[in-house]
């Protein structure tokens, strides 16, 4: 009981910190003027020097190097955006082949190393049909139409009951 007290309590904290830190910044920046930096920037910047600003070059450099850093950051967020879709896809696209939800899969899964056992899916039904079944494309009927079940079977196939096991340790 003491320890989630603590982590509630450290939470709370460190949120709060983080929320008057962000709204802080944030209130900042917009009172801030372009072209004003403030103190805290220019003595911690070390390629330009904001003290000296003779000419308007040097704001262009810095706000160049700005913009191109920017550019490389949001490459990078998007690239790992992409990748990270990729892989939601590609998870998604196995277990409708198997015919199965992700929480079967891990249940399947547990099953399968824990007991040592091969389990077989009542719903996987190959993956071209699970697909078809997926899509609505399977006996003619329309794509979408839904057709009602009695919460037994399914075209046939026994619907599994979870059988909750204790492992023994």
């Amino acid at each position: 009981m003491a320890a989630g007290l603590g982590w509630t309590i450290y939470h709370l904290i460190f949120g709060n910190w983080l929320l008057v830190n962000l709204l802080y910044h944030f209130c900042k920046a917009v009172i801030t003027g372009p072209g004003h930096p403030s103190p805290a920037i220019t003595r911690t910047t070390t390629n330009t020097s904001f003290d000296n600003l003779g000419s308007g070059e040097s704001w262009h450099d810095v706000k160049e190097t700005l913009f191109q850093l920017c550019i490389v950051y949001e490459y990078m967020l998007c690239s790992g955006m992409i990748l990270i879709q990729t892989a939601l896809v590609q998870m998604h696209v196995r277990h409708i082949s198997k015919g199965e939800t992700t929480v079967e899969s891990v249940i399947r899964e547990g099953i399968e190393q824990h007991m040592e056992i091969r389990y077989k899916n009542p719903y996987d039904f190959g993956i071209y049909e699970n697909w078809k079944r997926l899509l609505g494309l399977n006996h003619g009927s329309e794509p979408g139409e839904m057709r009602p079940a009695n919460g037994r079977s399914l075209d046939g196939a026994v619907v599994a009951e979870i059988v909750c096991f204790q492992l023994p340790e």
